[in-house]
């Protein structure tokens, strides 16, 4: 939310992208045999519907979204071969450490602030371009029968994002510790440390996709253990330490998180809620504030309501330490945004809109009521975020490459009986179930598609070369 930040990060993401174009051109060699190899080269077939969509909507397409459709692309040119790159050179556990150490540093350095912004009951309100009002920290959300729950942003503009970031990289770290690839016993110690950490913000998070994404990815992983047992797959050893595994992961989410959250708030409600508003000009931040109870009204119109509560309503009596709709409608308005998506693709259902197009694009049949289109929501569904983006065609084209991809690995995983892969795929169904409720993994450059794309390539590298 830093002004200054942001432009920083602006211009070393497009250091970042020219360093990428620099590897495909000096390993092009490899990404041409990579791509027309017999088991991946249909999975180029993900780029024809987005230039598609772009030349059937060329009169009205703006700049950004054809960026975004070259972004999509690259980051799939660049990161499902990637694995397979680097494993010319590195070991499959230097590539595991080569990316996880720093990320495990960074990510650490930001779950540590937002506990420490958590745990001192920290509110940041900032006001960005046109007004806009942006959160950090802690916030306190007002939901139904006039209680208030409370959501850890920390230094992320959304607690769902930041739930998923954490509960993705806990995976990929667990199968660090799980397979005893981490010799350094002070290594050790401090990867436990940061899944902690992780498992902690993820809980104050309070993000329910996360959870169900991990429930209901659990259940499916143990329906379909039993099922190789019942097959005689496996032997009764190794599926009861599977179902004991994934009972011991439902088992720490709902009792360690319902701990997390009571701990946490019996320690945050010994202190003042510190509310600061943030005033951002172009050049940066202008001034901080401290609204206190006498000032809350000379900053009405910037805050909404449930912004603007005093001390003696942040009581435990009015606090839910679990997550509730703040509307009467399921999803806190996601249905509503739903449906109006569905209504404005049906003005282009064969190829779609564009990514990012709603507004745009819905001004130009002013007769459709879809209110959320009109002001630009976000669509808050991956899935439906693809199909209005590039239309039937393209939402057709692109889940069979995903769901062939998927087969493949399942049909290698249940014939070789591979852990790492079904950790992996674990991982993945987390990603895709929680995208259900996010709009992160098919479009755009971001870190859900990367993940995404180099764990596939990790599956498919490892499945070609047991080929």
């Amino acid at each position: 939310f830093y002004p200054n930040i942001m432009t920083f990060y602006k211009y070393f993401h497009y250091v970042l992208l020219l360093w990428g174009v620099c590897i495909v051109l000096y390993n092009y060699r490899f990404f041409i045999d990579f791509f027309t190899d017999r088991l991946l080269k249909y999975s180029l077939l993900i780029c024809v519907p987005m230039f598609f969509t772009l030349i059937y909507n060329i009169n009205i397409i703006t700049g950004e979204s054809i960026k975004t459709v070259l972004l999509s692309i690259f980051v799939f040119f660049l990161f499902f071969p990637a694995f397979k790159l680097l494993n010319r050179k590195y070991s499959s556990v230097e590539i595991l450490k080569y990316i996880l150490y720093p990320v495990i540093l960074f990510k650490g350095i930001i779950s540590s602030v937002s506990l420490y912004m958590y745990l001192k009951n920290i509110s940041l309100f900032i006001i960005g371009e046109n007004d806009k009002l942006y959160y950090a920290g802690l916030r306190y959300v007002q939901i139904q029968d006039n209680k208030f729950t409370l959501l850890l942003y920390g230094i992320y503009n959304d607690p769902n994002y930041g739930a998923v970031y954490s509960a993705t990289i806990i995976v990929i770290t667990i199968l660090l510790l799980y397979f005893n690839l981490i010799k350094t016993n002070l290594v050790k110690l401090l990867v436990v440390l940061f899944i902690i950490l992780e498992f902690v913000v993820m809980s104050l998070q309070n993000s329910r996709g996360i959870e169900l994404a991990i429930y209901v990815t659990g259940i499916i992983f143990l329906v379909y253990n039993i099922t190789k047992y019942i097959q005689k797959k496996i032997d009764k050893r190794v599926v009861i330490n599977r179902v004991f595994n994934i009972a011991l992961v439902f088992i720490l989410l709902f009792f360690g998180g319902k701990l997390i959250k009571f701990v946490g708030f019996e320690i945050l409600s010994n202190t003042n809620n510190t509310r600061l508003l943030v005033m951002q000009n172009e050049r940066g931040i202008e001034k901080i504030i401290q609204i206190s109870d006498d000032s809350e009204e000379d900053f009405s119109k910037y805050l909404g309501k449930d912004n603007l509560l005093g001390e003696e309503e942040k009581n435990i009596e009015n606090i839910s330490l679990e997550k509730a709709d703040s509307s009467k409608e399921y999803g806190n308005g996601r249905v509503t945004i739903w449906k109006d998506a569905f209504k404005l693709s049906t003005k282009s259902i064969l190829f779609g809109i564009g990514p990012d197009m709603q507004k745009e694009f819905s001004k130009k049949y002013t007769e459709l009521d879809v209110p959320t289109m009109k002001i630009g929501r976000s669509l808050h569904n991956s899935y439906i975020h693809l199909y209005l983006s590039f239309g039937l065609f393209g939402f057709v084209i692109i889940m069979y490459i995903f769901m062939s991809i998927f087969k493949k690995s399942i049909e290698f995983e249940y014939k070789n009986d591979s852990l790492v892969i079904q950790i992996l795929l674990f991982a993945l169904g987390i990603l895709f179930i929680s995208s259900i409720f996010l709009e992160s993994i098919f479009i755009n450059i971001n870190y859900q598609q990367m993940y995404m794309y180099f764990l596939l390539g990790v599956i498919c590298s490892k499945i070609r070369k047991k080929s």
